[in-house]
């Protein structure tokens, strides 16, 4: 079992011919399929705030209204959803606050921070760190 791994049976079915392929059904979907599966699920530009060129999805918390994280990525390896939240005016008093409620709402809602949620963060006064943020895709995504 220590050498098993579910990649194996995809390994061997992608490798049957056509006319045998047609006679066995996959115990696991392809990536490719997986990914084409999630893609219909986890939609963009749900977000009904008036602004063009909007990429959120909309994710329905428990206890809470629907939430707009920025992003919706999906690690294939790990056949794992995991939305990023970019909290770009963490100077304001208002919008921290707010912030603060819709993070607690996704933790108590199994979506964890570290886990399947990654934020960024920035300010006037500390701009976004691209070599911070290409960690985290290095880390969850990769």
């Amino acid at each position: 079992m220590n050498k098993y791994h579910p990649k194996h049976l995809d390994e061997i079915y992608e490798k049957l011919c056509i006319g045998r392929k047609k006679y066995v059904t996959p115990i696991m979907l392809s990536d490719e399929e997986f990914t084409n599966t999630w893609l219909a699920e986890i939609q963009g530009e749900k977000n009904p705030f008036p602004e063009s060129g909007k990429y959120e999805p909309e994710v329905l918390l428990t206890g809470h209204k629907a939430v707009y994280p920025d992003f919706a990525c999906l690690n294939v390896r790990k056949r794992k959803t995991i939305y990023w939240e970019h909290l770009g005016l963490l100077n304001a008093d208002d919008y921290a606050l707010k912030n603060y409620m819709k993070l607690e709402s996704y933790e108590k809602n199994g979506i964890f921070l570290g886990d399947s949620l990654i934020i960024s963060m920035e300010t006037p006064e500390m701009p976004l760190d691209i070599a911070l943020i290409r960690k985290k895709i290095e880390k969850f995504l990769i």
